[in-house]
């Protein structure tokens, strides 16, 4: 049959440049990836630098239709906004469409994801919140998403602890975490989180998340 990886569906959420696409490319090279970026430069940039995935001009997240976004500083920061207030430089905000994960899903006549890759900088749980569907129905296996830790980092990052509250009722454990970012000046100390759905998985499949793939 066709290697595990040709059979394999990754949305990556947030997909800014392509920096995530290029690494999943190098490990899964036969996967069907899909790229979301609401930022119309970003975007650009995005399919000036990935030509070998489905590339999607909108992002991800609670409900499908149009949003905020604030784009000031570096396009690495751009974040939706939570309401339709404009915070700091009224300039700096656009507005930008959303998906959702499920209608994506039920749009291209896919039955799961194998990877949800999400960094939207603080929009996190609205993601989650747009995979409902899928997440309840146990049609999605792993998540990677930017969380942070302790106190500090405002609402550029979500706290890992809301993150568990919303997936482990659903099925969900905390792996493992990579690239950890201490930014002391602005009080960020953040990384990326690799949870899993162990629920209903054999025990030998629960000793390591990359089996899957193996």
């Amino acid at each position: 049959g066709a290697p595990l990886d040709a059979r394999c569906v990754v949305f990556d959420a947030g997909a800014n440049r392509g920096q995530t696409a290029k690494e999943i490319r190098r490990w899964l090279p036969r996967v069907e990836l899909h790229c979301f970026e609401p930022g119309p430069e970003t975007f650009q940039r995005l399919r000036a630098n990935v030509n070998d995935a489905m590339l999607h001009p909108y992002g991800l997240g609670r409900r499908v239709g149009m949003h905020r976004m604030d784009r000031s500083g570096s396009d690495l920061m751009s974040r939706v906004l939570k309401d339709s207030s404009v915070e700091d430089d009224p300039s700096s905000v656009i507005d930008v469409e959303l998906s959702t994960v499920d209608a994506e899903l039920e749009k291209h006549g896919l039955e799961r994801l194998a990877v949800l890759k999400v960094d939207v900088e603080g929009h996190e749980i609205a993601v989650l919140e747009g995979a409902d569907r899928a997440l309840n129905e146990g049609r999605i296996d792993l998540i990677l998403l930017e969380a942070r830790f302790g106190s500090s980092g405002g609402c550029w990052q979500t706290p890992l602890r809301d993150i568990l509250e919303h997936l482990e009722p659903r099925g969900f454990r905390a792996m493992a975490t990579y690239t950890h970012a201490t930014w002391l000046d602005i009080g960020i100390n953040d990384a990326d989180v690799l949870l899993m759905r162990v629920e209903g998985q054999p025990h030998t499949y629960l000793r390591s998340p990359l089996v899957a793939f193996s």
